[in-house]
């Protein structure tokens, strides 16, 4: 489904037919779409949603996930020190929202960035303080500062991760028939 979402947008803003759509891979796996090097996208799914962000200007990160019950064991070989102590801070109803907060910004931050996983999660900290959020000083000069949570459903949580704010103001929801009619067009 994220293949076939990317490719409907791709056709309907550069009308280019899916046949003639193809895509690279950098060196650690993120795809890139061929002969246009000013669209960034990045692609995230979970149960029952796949979203999409794209960006004409800089690399962009997104992640989504299905908020179920968990382990806070894997946030203690997840998350840093600091990220992980904030999450017992919390009372134990918001500990997994909170979790699921921190683990999508992570992961939208590690896509943006191109390297995935090769970032180790726990090399990087998140700060949310009066709806603010940062990340920590070892990653200060990194182009990817503003980052962004959506609520789309009360079960999931979605971060963005981008190197300039306006990225977040324009949401498109699409639903399966409407990437079927763009791709076969």
């Amino acid at each position: 489904m994220g293949d076939l979402l990317i490719r409907s947008i791709i056709c309907e803003q550069f009308k280019i037919p899916n046949s003639n759509i193809h895509f690279r891979f950098n060196g650690f796996g993120k795809p890139y779409l061929y002969n246009k090097p000013n669209f960034h996208f990045n692609i995230s799914h979970s149960g029952e949603w796949v979203v999409c962000a794209i960006d004409h200007h800089a690399p962009v990160g997104i992640d989504i996930e299905q908020i179920k019950p968990i382990d806070f064991e894997i946030a203690k070989c997840f998350f840093s020190d600091d990220e992980y102590k904030h999450l017992l801070l919390h009372p134990t109803e918001k500990q997994l929202d909170y979790f699921y907060t921190l683990w999508t910004l992570k992961e939208s931050f590690i896509k943006a960035n191109g390297k995935g996983f090769f970032i180790p999660f726990n090399s990087f900290s998140f700060s949310i303080i009066n709806n603010e959020i940062s990340i920590d000083s070892v990653y200060e000069n990194n182009p990817y500062k503003h980052f962004n949570q959506l609520h789309i459903h009360s079960d999931y949580k979605l971060s963005i991760a981008t190197t300039h704010k306006s990225l977040h103001e324009h949401i498109l929801v699409k639903n399966i028939n409407e990437i079927k009619t763009a791709i076969l067009r």
